[in-house]
């Protein structure tokens, strides 16, 4: 039984020692600051739900609304596209 326990504790003795180095030494604390972000960067402990709403307006390619196109390269070539407007009504047959 005291051999089953010796052998439990050298078993611990080196991880205490390991923790005990880790702790105390700046070597020891950027290597841990570093074994962490590799752990957060292969596997991510805060995996955040995606929160999505819907938009309120008009869709923004409804033909309805204007337009505006930009050419990034060369300012003059801005377009702006205007709804047709709906001509006048037909006169009513008196008939």
């Amino acid at each position: 039984m005291v051999e089953a326990a010796e052998e439990v504790l050298a078993e611990q003795m080196p991880s205490r020692r390991f923790e005990a180095w880790r702790k105390r030494s700046a070597i020891g604390a950027i290597a841990t600051g570093i074994a962490f972000g590799l752990k957060e960067i292969f596997d991510p402990s805060d995996v955040k739900p995606v929160v999505s709403a819907p938009a309120p307006g008009d869709p923004p390619d409804d033909p309805g609304r204007m337009r505006v196109l930009l050419d990034p390269d060369d300012p003059t070539k801005a377009i702006a596209v205007f709804p047709a407007e709906p001509g006048p009504d037909p006169p009513a047959d008196p008939s």
